[in-house]
């Protein structure tokens, strides 16, 4: 999550320099330097932003891989459904990278030679988006399908349950953000909203994988039912940990 968290930092430090020259403004009101300015930060600040979003989505798979243990099958359909994202997105790099030559072609339309048709990593953007959002709901419902299996009282479940669905949040702003990237006039203007939530769901993941096993947060003055909620998860962590050394 820290290398994540890094990530991060750096990919928005790039998109906040693509605002600086004029993302957000429509594409008219720009000159042509600040277009292939603008444009340039943005793909610069990609590799960084996914990347994020993978690592992120690695460090939860590790999380629930310790509490699914026992589960066998889930447990590892959950790293594969994690190794089948990473693999698209490594694919995805490779792809956008090489389809303009020299890939200064990629922001400056005055140079570069188009090797293949933008509509593969189109369409790889799409695949990616959907393995994200199927990603999210599958650390959500893995999860809860042990917790509600398991021998405690009602009310300790609901609050286990409640908890690790937070990825729902994730999921819906991954529809939100392919949604807007699909529906660009192929603009600047037009992608805006689709790198926004971009952003949003990449600091989101990192903030919702942080919070089941935090123990720092025992330590802070927060109401006792989210205090409960984050020691009955650091508990069932600590039983699976045990199941596994037995």
């Amino acid at each position: 999550m820290l290398l994540a968290s890094l990530l991060n930092l750096a990919g928005e430090s790039f998109l906040t320099v693509s605002y600086h020259y004029g993302l957000g403004k429509h594409d008219q009101d720009l000159t042509f330097d600040q277009l292939v300015n603008t444009s340039k930060w943005i793909w610069i600040q990609y590799t960084p932003a996914i990347l994020s979003s993978a690592t992120a989505r690695v460090s939860i798979t590790v999380l629930l891989v310790r509490l699914l243990a026992p589960k066998v099958a889930l447990k590892w359909f959950l790293i594969a459904t994690t190794t089948l994202s990473v693999a698209a997105i490594v694919a995805q790099i490779i792809t956008v990278f090489n389809q303009m030559k020299p890939v200064e072609g990629l922001w400056n339309p005055l140079v570069g030679t188009l090797q293949f048709s933008p509509t593969v990593a189109e369409i790889e953007g799409n695949v990616i988006g959907a393995l994200f959002a199927f990603g999210d709901l599958v650390y959500v419902l893995a999860p809860v399908l042990v917790v509600w299996k398991l021998n405690m009282p009602f009310r300790r479940k609901l609050s286990l349950c409640i908890l690790l669905s937070l990825s729902l949040i994730t999921m819906g702003i991954s529809i939100a953000k392919s949604v807007n990237a699909t529906s660009s006039a192929g603009t600047l203007y037009g992608n805006t909203l689709g790198l926004f939530f971009a952003a949003v769901e990449q600091t989101f993941v990192i903030i919702l994988g942080c919070v089941p096993p935090l123990s720092s947060i025992t330590k802070l003055n927060l109401p006792p039912a989210i205090l409960h909620m984050t020691n009955s998860v650091k508990q069932l962590v600590g039983s699976s940990q045990a199941h596994n050394t037995t």
